[in-house]
This record gives C-alpha cells, sequence and structure tokens, in this order.
C-alpha cells in the first residue's frame, strides 16, 4: 500500500465517507484559461503525479472514483490595532476562512459548488 493510500486509509476512519474535502497545494502556477480548457490535463509534473496518486489511493482502499476539483484558494486576514505616535502598532492578526475563488472539475468545466475547507 503507498503511503498516500495509508494516509487516506487513516483519514476515512475518522471521517464518514462523503464528507471530504481535501486540499493539496501545487507547485506550478496556473491560469485560469488553462485549467477551464484542459482541466487535470494542464497539470504538469509533480501536480500530475500527486493528483494520480490521490485517485490511485482511493481506488487502493476501496473508496473508488473521486471528483478532482481545481480551484485557486483564498484566505482573508484581518489586522486590527492602532495608531501611536504616527505609526500603525499592529495589535491582533485574524485569519479568516479560506474559499475557493475560481474552481474547475478534472475536464475544465466551471464547478458552482460550495466547498468547505477544514481550516
Amino acid at each position: 500500500m503507498s503511503n498516500v493510500a495509508y494516509a487516506l486509509k487513516e483519514y476515512a476512519k475518522q471521517s464518514p465517507a462523503g464528507a471530504w474535502t481535501l486540499a493539496f497545494g501545487l507547485e506550478h502556477k496556473y491560469t485560469k484559461a488553462s485549467l477551464s480548457t484542459l482541466g487535470v490535463r494542464d497539470l504538469k509534473g509533480a501536480d500530475r503525479c500527486s493528483v494520480a496518486a490521490f485517485s490511485e489511493a482511493s481506488q487502493q482502499i476501496g473508496i473508488g472514483d473521486v471528483n478532482v476539483v481545481l480551484c485557486k484558494l483564498s484566505r482573508t486576514v484581518c489586522e486590527s490595532g492602532d495608531v501611536w505616535n504616527g505609526r500603525f502598532q499592529k495589535i491582533d492578526t485574524d485569519e479568516g476562512e479560506i474559499f475557493a475563488e475560481v474552481k474547475f472539475d478534472a475536464d475544465g468545466n466551471v464547478v458552482k459548488d460550495d466547498l468547505n475547507f477544514i481550516t
């Protein structure tokens, strides 16, 4: 069993099937145009391998097909503070929720469903 399959199997023990949204970063940068035209066929090198490994691992442990969604993730960050002697003094930083700005399925079609990410 691959390391990815083992990790996925351990995750599956803790979370009910169907309630998963797993995200991982990609090595390369992609344009909206290329992802909307080619989907996962546009992925390069390690990124293509990561998606393939995850798909193969889900088959190995019996989950079946996975829905791959490519998206640009963002996180809102708010800083609060006060101005003292003409300079901003940061008091607190609040890292908000992660949200997907743009989402494409494996074929490059726009995904309109909301995705909830664990932060």
